[in-house]
């Protein structure tokens, strides 16, 4: 395994010796010098005499501005890049920033940390007169910037699942289980995975698979270390619920919360999709709970009563079923003396707006028509949604109070990521 050293290289009576100390001690096969037109023609001969260094061993990379910080950041980048092209692995990098004026030490961290250098390094020793460090003193100590990556992402992955955005949560814990062996790490990602994945399936709608991850999680101690434990099992309950109940509130509060989402995140052709489907099934939890067990998909006209069967048996559509779209759904609750459905249908047929609320999903781009839903009509819609949702379910918005997804709390979750511990 090859191995690459950057050093910033400054002035001084001493400098050389204290960086000519951090190279013996890593031993790289190759060394990027990040100097100063002074620190090259004072510091930069007298190393190569103590090294003894090839000119293939090394290079020396003037950075623009000394003494700019951010200018001296891009400079160390483009140099850490320039090694990647070499064929060196970001974790083969040792980055040494002992020497230099404080702008390029300061920079050097910062690109080092960016670019998941393998170690930053600097040299300490005992300190004589002017505080410059006594040759034969040196000692080289070192931190893993890797750490410091890895606490930044999870951050970020905690912001992604809080979003919610499962999909790049889960790509980027993924991306954080590869940067180090450390078993803390990688059981603590391998918890926010499942609980990533869970969330995401159910956000999908896709239930067992969502009940399966979390699951997963009832002896896993972090979960209750970071206060989900309560949560989880309330989360389960009701999934089962939905799991093994067709036509429930549970499915009803779920596509309410699922339209919250979309219209907070300002997808609104999302949100009336959702509410649309909402306000299909909120009839057929009526009709297949209420009345018989009917069902819009495939209505049994013999469950009907007999007045009202000539009329539905007219409905077989081409697929041999007959299927009731969302008017006619509510169209038969009216029929079937339902005050929900005499609600629905005075109103959609009446001077109110209704009809052209409902409307909007048929324009929107996602179903037949050519443009996007507004926030205005989003919002309207969902207060139409709201009033059946009061009519047709008690305490609906506890429990979709109960459902909301948790958010992760990232000082509770760095707890277990065990990353501290002294510079080696």
């Amino acid at each position: 395994m090859s191995t690459a050293m950057l050093v910033t290289v400054g002035v001084g009576a001493t400098v050389a010796d204290g960086i000519a100390f951090a190279i013996r001690d890593k031993r790289p096969d190759f060394v990027v010098f990040l100097t100063t037109e002074q620190s090259e023609s004072l510091t930069i001969p007298t190393l190569l005499d103590k090294l003894k260094l090839n000119p293939g061993d090394y290079e020396c990379r003037r950075v623009s501005d000394e003494n700019d910080v951010e200018g001296c950041t891009l400079d160390c980048i483009a140099a850490i890049q320039g090694l990647k092209k070499r064929g060196f692995d970001a974790q083969d990098l040792v980055a040494d920033f002992t020497s230099g004026t404080k702008a390029m030490s300061a920079a050097l961290v910062a690109a080092g940390v960016e670019e998941t250098l393998g170690r930053l390094s600097y040299i300490h020793g005992k300190r004589g007169k002017g505080g410059i460090v006594i040759s034969g003193t040196e000692h080289a100590s070192s931190l893993e910037p890797t750490r410091l990556t890895i606490r930044r992402m999870t951050e970020q992955a905690i912001a992604q699942f809080n979003a919610p955005r499962f999909d790049t949560c889960v790509d980027m814990l993924d991306q954080i289980e590869g940067l180090t062996g450390l078993e803390s790490v990688k059981e603590t990602m391998a918890t926010l995975q499942k609980l990533a994945k869970g969330y995401r399936s159910w956000d999908q709608f896709d239930y067992p698979s969502a009940m399966a991850h979390l699951n997963s999680l009832r002896r896993d101690e972090r979960v209750s270390k970071w206060g989900l434990k309560n949560k989880l099992k309330k989360h389960k309950a009701f999934l089962h619920r939905v799991i093994h109940s067709k036509y429930g509130v549970e499915r009803a509060v779920d596509l309410w919360n699922s339209a919250e989402k979309r219209k907070a995140e300002g997808r609104f052709d999302d949100a009336i999709a959702r509410l649309y489907r909402l306000m299909e099934y909120i009839a057929q939890v009526q009709l297949f709970n209420n009345h018989r067990g009917l069902e819009t998909h495939d209505l049994d006209v013999k469950l009907l009563p007999e007045s009202l069967r000539p009329q539905y048996e007219k409905k077989v559509g081409r697929s041999g079923k007959i299927e009731l779209p969302l008017y006619e759904s509510y169209a038969l609750l009216k029929h079937l003396g339902d005050d929900l459905g005499g609600v629905f249908t005075n109103e959609y047929d009446g001077k109110g707006d209704l009809k052209k609320v409902l409307g909007l999903r048929n324009q929107s781009i996602l179903a037949h028509g050519f443009g996007p839903v507004s926030q205005e009509g989003c919002g309207t819609a969902r207060d139409y949604v709201r009033q059946f949702m009061d009519q047709a379910f008690q305490d609906w918005e506890q429990k979709a109070a109960e459902a909301v997804f948790p958010r992760l709390q990232f000082t509770s979750v760095t707890e277990s990521l065990a990353l501290g511990g002294q510079p080696g």
